[in-house]
């Protein structure tokens, strides 16, 4: 059952803000590997202008956008802002934990953020190789963030990309989790922002695999009998629909810059639908061009810009695939060789 098209002004009840766009990794998971974008880092002045003009109505702020949040120097102080502007807005952010000032930043931003998610993608076997850095390091700090964070009673959770690549590590990740006291956070790779000469829909295709079926199965359970947090995502509940999109309702994304993309996964890959420091991110996301994005939406229909988005369009993609395997536009199904090939041509672009 489609909703029906929104005919009155549009509120943002959540907004992912992002402080910078820089990152001092290239994941072949990101779109930072493949583009090259202006990098920037948004002014603070700005940034509470739009912290002013959203607090009345927000109820939810995550910091992280494409970048690593670390390295915005003014953090601390956005952070304190947001607390200031309305004590009851949860703050979430996301960080590689891989700088040498992670484990004292996290420290000074504990009682500031209400969720820390940490992003990992791989254990000692993969994670160099997707996210081009080292384990050991990474590892380290993890280690020290979860022995601060105990007292403070912080939300923390790892982020974990599942790829061929990676998924049978997936245990050994759960055993991590437990050994930190952490949250685990499990989610496929969204195309919509990554190039389709390098990543096409044969990764859904593994998805639907009986080997990573098991895995994953193994996985869930392991992390019931170790009281590792799983929360409800794309491996455990049926794929959404494309009217079923939070951000074309009430959460929106602001980048560096004041643009206003369609959401935080297109972000500096999709197209721009005004800017927030110039017109206000209300007028930005009640514009006749988003209007009419979002009513198509809502109506079952997948705009354009989210043809290739696995969050909420997975089984278009994947229907899609085996008709061009069917029809031989596609010749080969998804295999362990397939992907590191792909992953080797990756890191060549």
């Amino acid at each position: 059952m489609f909703s029906r098209p929104t005919t009155g002004t549009v509120i943002p009840q959540s907004i992912n803000i992002e402080l910078t766009n820089s990152c001092n990794l290239k994941c072949i998971t990101c779109s930072h590997k493949y583009s090259n974008y202006k990098i920037g880092f948004m002014d603070p002045a700005k940034a509470k202008a739009l912290i002013d003009s959203c607090a009345p109505h927000v109820r939810y702020i995550c910091l992280t956008v494409l970048g690593e949040t670390y390295l915005y120097p003014h953090l601390v102080e956005i952070l304190d802002y947001i607390r200031q502007a309305d004590p009851r807005i949860d703050i979430s952010l996301a960080t590689n934990a891989t700088l040498p000032n992670t484990v004292p930043l996290t420290m000074s931003i504990l009682d500031k953020v209400d969720h820390l998610m940490i992003s990992m993608d791989g254990a000692a076997q993969t994670y160099s190789r997707v996210r081009n850095s080292d384990f050991d390091n990474f590892l380290g700090n993890l280690a020290r963030i979860s022995e601060a964070a105990r007292p403070a009673g912080a939300d923390i959770y790892l982020n974990f990309v599942v790829l061929e690549e990676n998924y049978r590590e997936l245990p050994e990740v759960v055993q991590i989790a437990h050994r930190y006291q952490v949250g685990l956070r499990l989610s496929p790779i969204n195309l919509v922002s990554l190039p389709e000469k390098v990543w096409d829909g044969r990764i859904y295709r593994f998805y639907e695999s009986e080997g990573f079926k098991a895995v994953l199965a193994e996985t869930l359970a392991l992390a019931q009998n170790l009281g590792v947090r799983i929360p409800s995502g794309p491996f455990t509940e049926r794929p959404k629909r494309i009217h079923e999109c939070i951000f074309l309702r009430d959460g929106f994304t602001v980048l560096w810059d004041g643009t206003v993309p369609l959401c935080c996964n297109t972000n500096h890959v999709g197209p721009s639908f005004g800017n927030a420091f110039d017109s206000g991110l209300i007028a930005c996301v009640n514009s006749d061009l988003f209007n009419s994005v979002r009513n198509s939406a809502l109506s079952g229909n997948v705009p354009q810009y989210c043809k290739r988005c696995g969050d909420y369009n997975y089984e278009q993609i994947l229907a899609e695939y085996e008709a061009g395997l069917k029809a031989g536009a596609v010749t080969h199904a998804i295999s362990h060789s397939t992907l590191t090939a792909l992953l080797d041509a990756a890191r060549r672009v």
